[in-house]
């Protein structure tokens, strides 16, 4: 591809601040705007008509091209894209930092992604100079389908994490995107295991108890509670569900199961025990508060059925048990979708489509388009594309959307929420106001924003 001489120059000679042509032409300065491209340069199989980068702060950089190709399965016999980079170096600008985004703070709800990024500046010394909606969600209730990290905690594990390999809907285990302890970035299928024991004095009265999630709703979630489809489906397994003052303010659940409070001093997260005191079983209504210092444990069916035997006074230890690939990992999202993301790119190369995925037709054809990924040497990128707009920017399949990461240097790269939701915003230099980058196509009014599950920001102290 001849882009890659031009990214190859673009990212890893200039460092991110020139745009260079396949031509040997170059233009713009490290401070500014950068108006260039050449008709001769291509980048996921479109022609570059035009190319911007700006510099948002020291080692990131947002950048727009404008692109076209000839295609005969669009009535005008022409696609036309218009993508959108905001391009990490966490080498270049040690002040940076990474983190998830969500409504006030809490799993549950919904948000724009620059009221995500109002809530991280108004509780954070650090601003907020850029970032993307995040990961598949639930459109009622709100709150990731997906895994999610914040500072270290587990704040939600993935409705598929495990391959189902019976169901018509072909589930593949979820690919996150994470930032480690020392500001790298990762993408992989994270594993994590919850298991609890309880103990009447020093009698052990349940032992190695699956817990099978974490700030997820539980099994008995119903069709006017939980959508889409796929992700309700995806929720039949959760007959026991751990529930943290990080999910919100209590546990949203219906009446008829068994939920047990616990007071602890401890969080979650990844090889760590939390460890607490009964003060509260509920044999017959749901929706427990959730308060500072507590945590409940709410079952349904089978899982109502575990926890019935404890009592209050009881002591309650449950175990974490993260792989060794993520347990350095504190902040994350992503993996929220039946296939997995989907992995777009695995070892440099386009990650393989499974075309009998149930939405295959309608999911992978042309979309707004949200992703992310890492390269070899340590930087990363978000990316977006606008669709739904007829002539401008009519949307990416996703066998285009991994090209793209492929001729942008990815080594490896996943596909987080797009449709309406994909959105890119910057930061303006003033806490609490920020630039929107691209054309979200919320409720057919382009420039509006989707409320959205989470998002994934980064931060400059």
């Amino acid at each position: 591809m001849q882009i890659r001489t031009s990214v190859a120059a673009k990212f890893f000679v200039a460092a991110l601040v020139a745009i260079v042509s396949i031509t040997g032409c170059s233009s713009g300065s490290d401070d500014g705007t950068s108006p260039g491209g050449s008709d001769e340069t291509l980048l996921g199989g479109y022609t570059v008509s035009s190319e911007t980068t700006n510099k948002v702060t020291d080692g990131v950089n947002q950048l727009k091209y404008v692109l076209t190709k000839t295609d005969s399965t669009m009535t005008s016999g022409t696609k036309a894209n218009n993508l959108y980079v905001l391009d990490v170096d966490p080498s270049k600008n040690t002040n940076l930092e990474v983190s998830l985004g969500m409504p006030n703070g809490m799993v549950r709800g919904l948000g724009t992604a620059s009221e995500f990024a109002t809530y991280l500046d108004s509780n954070s010394t650090a601003s907020v100079v850029g970032g993307v909606n995040g990961d598949f969600f639930d459109t009622v209730s709100g709150g990731p389908a997906g895994y999610s990290m914040h500072d270290g905690r587990w704040l939600s594990t993935g409705e598929y994490s495990t391959l189902d390999t019976t169901s018509t809907n072909h589930t593949y285990p979820g690919w996150a995107f994470g930032i480690k302890s020392d500001g790298s970035a990762i993408i992989a299928q994270p594993s994590i295991a919850l298991t609890f024991d309880s103990f009447t004095g020093t009698t052990q009265d349940s032992d190695n108890v699956v817990i099978n999630a974490l700030n997820q709703l539980r099994s008995d979630a119903t069709s006017t509670t939980s959508q889409p489809a796929l992700v309700l489906a995806a929720r039949a397994d959760n007959y026991i569900v751990l529930y943290t003052p990080d999910y919100y303010t209590s546990t949203s659940t219906a009446d008829g199961g068994v939920e047990v409070t616990f007071t602890t001093s401890d969080t979650v997260k990844s090889n760590g025990t939390v460890t607490g005191t009964v003060t509260a079983v509920s044999s017959s209504t749901g929706n427990s508060t959730l308060a500072s210092g507590t945590m409940i444990l709410s079952g349904y069916g089978t899982g109502a059925t575990a926890l019935s035997a404890i009592e209050v006074g009881d002591t309650i230890t449950i175990a974490v048990t993260v792989g060794s690939e993520w347990a350095d990992v504190v902040e994350c999202l992503g993996g929220g979708r039946h296939d997995g993301g989907p992995l777009l790119v695995q070892n440099g190369a386009v990650y393989a489509e499974d075309t009998t995925i149930v939405d295959y037709t309608s999911f992978y054809g042309n979309n707004p388009r949200t992703a992310v990924g890492v390269r070899a040497d340590g930087t990363y990128f978000f990316y977006v594309v606008d669709g739904r707009n007829t002539g401008v920017s009519d949307g990416a399949t996703i066998a285009e959307l991994s090209q793209f990461a492929v001729d942008l240097g990815a080594t490896i790269a996943v596909n987080l929420d797009g449709g309406r939701s994909s959105t890119m915003i910057t930061g303006t230099g003033t806490k609490g106001t920020y630039n929107l980058v691209n054309q979200p196509c919320y409720a057919k009014t382009l420039d509006v924003e989707r409320e959205d599950g989470n998002g994934f920001f980064i931060l400059e102290k």
